[in-house]
């Protein structure tokens, strides 16, 4: 009897790959570092084999598995279960992703973006398992997000929602990636971090990391200006606190469109714990409509890395839930 589910994360490094039950909880996991793929077939073959890989230190075959869910970043047609674009894989355009799954493994499959798995991952089983509308913002080289409401992931129109990094908040402010101006992400992503730290040292600023600014900037990580912010750099502890609070200001503009019960944030910039999360919380206190902040919760997620193919897994249950009703 099939029993359980599995989850595919396809991440730009590696595919990451999970057995779960019903409830989420992980049985085993896997993890295939992507490499250097040439071809559409190196990354399809990549999957498969991490898939499988799954399975064995499960000690099950695919008739164990119920269905398969499938995280991947890119551009997507959801319902027909394409990746219209994904522009870091070679040739990844209009690929039938979902149907080729699930005609090598004999499964029902779904797709998902990644960021949309991972905020139904920490629903599921992690940080939101009780509430029934939650936003959560992943904090990266850029930002993405999930958005739940009432229960269920909201794709909008051409499954383009949730674009929440690139939210104005500075009309006349920085250049985003993206080509405009303002975005959130232009702020308080781990990039943009990094750029302000950098511009702050050369206009004079002084830092223990000034040697490295001037002689080595590439070296210079979001994860090395939160760690000697915790050694007592003055400067590193106030770029860490100033994302704070440009991440503080998108979220109070999320707040009042969406009113959810629970921001989860996530991400590798969140190792910086208090020194993000207090200006965080002062700006929403200080800002944000007083209903909109009651009985908020802002916190950080709880299922790390795990959160894309348990979320994955997790939609593959909805999507049988779904057909099945």
């Amino acid at each position: 009897m099939a029993d359980y589910l599995l989850g595919i994360d396809l991440g730009g490094t590696n595919i990451n790959v999970g057995v779960v039950d019903d409830r989420g909880t992980v049985i085993t996991k896997h993890a295939l570092p992507l490499g250097s793929p040439e071809t559409r077939t190196d990354v399809l073959e990549g999957i498969y084999r991490a898939t499988e890989g799954a399975l064995k230190r499960a000690g099950m075959k695919p008739d164990a598995i119920r269905a398969i869910g499938i995280a991947t970043p890119g551009t997507l047609d959801i319902a027909g279960g394409v990746v219209v674009l994904a522009s870091n894989l070679p040739d990844w355009e209009n690929v039938a992703l979902r149907d080729l799954v699930r005609k090598r493994f004999g499964v029902p499959t779904v797709l998902e973006n990644d960021a949309n798995a991972a905020a139904w991952g920490e629903y599921w089983a992690g940080a939101g398992r009780e509430v029934s509308s939650m936003v959560m913002l992943t904090l990266g080289t850029g930002i993405g997000g999930g958005i739940i409401m009432d229960g269920k992931l909201w794709h909008g129109f051409k499954d383009s929602a949730a674009e929440i990094g690139h939210v104005t908040i500075d009309y006349r402010g920085r250049k985003c990636a993206c080509g405009n101006i303002g975005c959130l992400e232009a702020y308080a992503s781990a990039d943009s971090t990094v750029r302000r730290f950098i511009e702050a040292v050369k206009s004079g600023r002084p830092s223990n990391l000034e040697r490295m600014v001037n002689e080595r900037p590439d070296e210079v990580t979001s994860r090395l200006i939160y760690e000697e912010a915790l050694k007592g750099d003055g400067l590193s502890r106030k770029t860490m606190e100033e994302t704070g609070f440009y991440l503080g200001v998108g979220i109070v503009s999320i707040l009042h469109f969406l009113n959810p019960e629970m921001v989860v944030l996530t991400g590798g910039l969140t190792g910086a714990g208090s020194m993000l999360m207090d200006p965080v919380k002062r700006v929403v206190a200080e800002r944000a409509f007083s209903r909109s902040r009651e009985d908020l919760e802002i916190v950080f997620a709880r299922l790390g890395g795990d959160a894309g193919f348990i979320g994955a897994a997790g939609c593959a249950l909805t999507g049988l839930e779904t057909s099945a009703s």
